[in-house]
């Protein structure tokens, strides 16, 4: 991550924390990093034609990749999910490298990756029937989103058939 000019960190909370002394990066620290990569550097360049905002294009290192997917792994080790569960993911694979992560972390880890994407390529009520039909073992997406399709699953009574 040197190479990138950007640093690693591990942050242990325990008991009271002074959250606003924590260090952060911002969305615009970390866009300036991955912008002043070579032109020719080796990675995934992600654009977009500007749906939600101004078109644009962002090339994520391979390093960055490799290293957010590893950190994705760890994630996946700490939850009650175990090699062969289905897991849905339902992050956009556009300009959203997450998904990328956790879709690279879920197959190192032997899960059966189902990659629903956003609720931009698929309506969510669809969606809903899908997974109320077909119930993976978890669900990965933001968690506003998980909190919309939760509310379709149990409107549509399909809620039950998931765990």
């Amino acid at each position: 991550m040197d190479s990138i000019g950007a640093r690693a960190q591990i942050l242990s909370v325990t008991g009271r924390t002074d959250w606003a002394a924590l260090p952060r990066t911002s969305r615009a620290d970390w866009r300036r990093t991955l912008l002043e990569q070579p032109g020719r550097a080796s990675g995934t360049l992600y654009m977009s034609s500007g749906t939600t905002s101004e078109p644009g294009q962002i090339l994520y290192p391979q390093i960055v990749m490799r290293l957010a997917s590893l950190r994705a792994e760890s994630f996946l080790s700490d939850t009650p999910m175990r090699p062969g569960d289905e897991v849905a993911i339902l992050f956009g694979f556009g300009q959203f490298p997450p998904a990328h992560f956790y879709h690279d972390a879920l197959l190192r880890s032997e899960f059966r990756a189902i990659p629903f994407g956003s609720g931009r390529n698929m309506r969510t009520d669809l969606k809903a029937q899908m997974l109320g039909h077909h119930p993976p073992s978890s669900i990965l997406g933001m968690p506003s989103y998980l909190i919309k399709l939760g509310r379709i699953l149990e409107t549509s009574g399909l809620l039950g058939h998931i765990q």
